[in-house]
């Protein structure tokens, strides 16, 4: 058919019929089946018999992964797994190997078979010439092809290599505990005893460290791994995030780790830090006796000698001040330090609460803190304050000879000259008046303090009292 434009219309001189590129006027110049046109290989006779794209003369007849099968003619020269067409010949790590027959074609440390050829970052990039194959931000030469988790995925294409639910990229590689494991590997990455995956990546304190490898998470001044991830106070937030753990509105920072009542608790998580009955968070934080501790971890917050346990949190004198702070809780001017929490009329009130200790009809406002009589026993605990061996009761607290001294405290509460003892609270003329406030016991117009205490006839009763003296009959 030469010369035939029909049969022969690229003029090769081969009948359309036989003619495998009938359109190509260069046809098939190395007769390997491939027109010309698109034949990488023009000028190869053996051309490429393992179709894998590249030239034989270029792959040479060499043997690479020993499998007794020439390069030209092997379809995975370096025997990874991976076929010639997908690596081709390119040469990833510029090591002077093509990465046909590089066996690392990355140069990460692990093998192209291992790596394989699939994009576990989807980034375009085959994982066996990928550096960083899960684009963690760590390199596969870093990470390596172990598999720390467990869970089937090799630590270089595992976006979170120790399954702690925190991504590599965010971990990093760095080892915050130096214990020679990565964080990204290291479930305990600082060591609190508390797992990242418990932590997480967050940062509670907002200091710029994730709680993952931050030893104190919520900057209280405790570690986490004393405070641990419980939740004392059921709120919902772990105590090593808690920045007050026990919700007794007194930071932990403030609280600390000491253990005020020694009962195995520390006070940051003691909702009662001191064991006194009364809650923290109505004690509060304060020093009210400026000692140096803290009200809610001070057995006697206002050092007036009477535990908190027994005075409580009431406030007997309404001034606002619950009595276990209030140095005067009943404020009738004579300090609880003075009063002490003794019950000196045994009617079920502490003497710093009762306004009346000594229940003598004196408010304690009144009779003071004093010792008038120098028995021990103060004037608001005392029912016979001066000893006179009259009852601060019948005495009162008036002051009959105005001499300002109350007459329960005087000794001669009528300045006759005659001591209330040996007067009495008698009433001889039955005036209604007791001898011992009566400037004239026995109305005979002659005061007391001109008849004295004598007995002038001898008849047991002192002139003050007798009508009749000297027994005269007159």
């Amino acid at each position: 058919c030469l010369g035939d434009d029909l049969n022969d219309p690229d003029g090769d001189g081969i009948c359309d019929g036989v003619d495998s590129c009938i359109d190509d006027a260069l046809n098939d110049a190395d007769n390997d089946g491939i027109c010309d046109g698109v034949d990488s290989c023009l000028d190869d006779d053996i051309n490429d018999p393992d179709a894998d794209g590249m030239c034989a003369i270029v792959e040479g007849n060499g043997d690479a992964d020993s499998d007794g099968v020439p390069n030209y003619e092997d379809d995975d020269t370096d025997g990874d797994g991976i076929s010639d067409a997908e690596e081709g010949s390119g040469d990833a790590d510029s090591d002077g190997l093509a990465d046909s027959v590089d066996t690392d074609s990355d140069n990460d440390g692990i093998s192209d078979s291992d790596e394989g050829a699939g994009d576990a970052d989807s980034d375009g990039i085959a994982d066996n010439l990928d550096t960083d194959s899960d684009n963690d931000g760590i390199s596969d030469d870093v990470e390596g092809s172990s598999d720390s988790d467990s869970d089937g995925v090799a630590d270089n294409v595992d976006v979170d290599s120790d399954n702690d639910g925190i991504d590599d990229v965010d971990e990093g590689n760095g080892d915050a505990d130096s214990d020679s494991v990565a964080d990204n590997l290291d479930t305990d990455s600082d060591n609190d005893g508390i797992d990242d995956s418990i932590e997480g990546g967050g940062d509670a304190d907002s200091d710029g460290i994730a709680d993952n490898v931050d030893t104190d998470s919520d900057n209280d001044g405790i570690s986490d791994q004393t405070e641990g991830s419980g939740d004392a106070d059921s709120d919902g937030v772990a105590d090593n995030v808690d920045t007050d753990s026990d919700n007794d509105s007194i930071s932990d920072a403030d609280e600390g780790t000491g253990d005020a009542d020694s009962d195995g608790l520390a006070d940051s998580v003691d909702t009662d830090a001191d064991d006194d009955g009364i809650d923290d968070s109505i004690e509060g934080g304060g020093d009210s006796d400026s000692d140096g501790m803290a009200d809610n971890a001070d057995t006697d917050a206002d050092n007036d000698g009477i535990d908190d346990q027994q005075e409580g949190v009431g406030d007997s004198d309404s001034d606002g001040v619950a009595n276990s702070v209030d140095t005067d809780s009943d404020n009738d001017g004579v300090d609880d330090s003075v009063e002490g929490g003794g019950d000196a009329d045994s009617d079920g009130l502490a003497d710093n609460v009762d306004t009346d200790s000594d229940n003598d009809g004196i408010s304690d406002e009144t009779e003071g803190g004093g010792d008038a009589d120098s028995d021990g026993l103060l004037d608001n605990q005392d029912t016979d304050a001066d000893n006179d061996g009259i009852s601060d009761t019948d005495e009162g607290s008036g002051d009959s000879d105005s001499d300002g001294v109350s007459d329960n405290v005087d000794t001669d509460s009528d300045n006759d000259g005659i001591s209330d003892e040996t007067e009495g609270s008698g009433d001889a003329d039955s005036d209604g008046v007791a001898d011992n406030l009566d400037t004239d016991s026995d109305n005979d117009t002659i005061s007391d303090a001109d008849e004295g205490a004598g007995d002038a006839d001898s008849d047991g009763l002192a002139d003050s009292v007798d009508t009749d003296a000297d027994d005269d009959g007159i």
